[in-house]
């Protein structure tokens, strides 16, 4: 209420609890908690009559997808509590925006990566891939937990979609700044899937040190292979092109968990 007391036209819902993982174990806190903490944000936007609806979605909307490569149509089938409360999260803002005649744009973030280069802000929570790596890398824990190697992909292992934090942070820039569309869903990624195995041997290689791989059986909710058709993000924003790439990301991973190490 006090934030309100400002003029406000935008808000940028980023408030989740996100490992997927973690959904299965404690279903509440993502088909519940997540829920509300929306619900609790839409009550204030159309309150205060926000003109914007700024929400970040995820890529386990889609689940179990019968495509590897994904479009903003396609069909949304979640296989994590994870998923599925974002889903859930999706449906409410797009009823109660145009309910109340709030222009929403839903960003469907595949799996960020990388740290702001100044070591302002970075990944804390473990759990994701890249955290992990870089975590164990400057502890001198030359190992990773992969889990499942029995995939339908070239090399055993899932297959994911990367993009930098910065590249999202300039996508919710250029909506603000630039978007005349109403209403929208977008896929908020590079289109330049990876093999965990493959990133693996990235950091390898940044780091010029040999890593190795235990193997753990399959997590539940995990998608096999997924990754994002990003033509309408370009289409919507010409100019529009990747800031970094992911060996930039597993740089920036590193030098910030040297700089929490320190």
């Amino acid at each position: 209420k006090k934030i309100f007391k400002y003029k406000i036209s935008h808000i940028i819902h980023l408030a989740s609890n996100i490992d997927v993982t973690e959904s299965e174990k404690y279903p509440k806190k993502y088909l519940i908690d997540n829920v509300k903490m929306t619900k609790n944000i839409l009550k204030f936007a159309i309150k205060y009559k926000i003109k914007n609806f700024i929400f970040s979605s995820t890529a386990a909307v889609y689940g179990k997808s019968n495509k590897t490569k994904v479009n903003e149509k396609d069909q949304l089938k979640p296989i994590s509590n994870y998923g599925l409360g974002k889903l859930i999260c999706e449906n409410l803002i797009i009823d109660e925006c145009k309910n109340n005649n709030i222009k929403y744009t839903i960003l469907r973030y595949f799996n960020v990566v990388g740290a702001d280069i100044f070591n302002k802000t970075g990944p804390l929570k473990k759990g994701s891939l890249f955290k992990n790596l870089s975590e164990n890398l400057e502890k001198n824990k030359n190992n990773i937990n992969v889990y499942g190697k029995n995939f339908k992909t070239p090399d055993g292992s899932a297959i994911r979609d990367y993009i930098d934090v910065l590249d999202i942070a300039n996508i919710h820039y250029l909506i603000i700044k630039n978007l005349k569309e109403k209403n929208i869903i977008i896929n908020c990624s590079y289109s330049k899937p990876l093999s965990v195995l493959k990133v693996i041997k990235l950091f390898s290689q940044i780091s010029k040190t040999s890593i190795k791989i235990n193997y753990s059986k399959r997590r539940k909710g995990e998608i096999p292979k997924i990754y994002a058709d990003n033509v309408y993000l370009k289409k919507l924003f010409k100019t529009w092109k990747p800031k970094k790439n992911v060996y930039q990301s597993i740089k920036t991973n590193l030098f910030w968990e040297k700089y929490l190490n320190n």
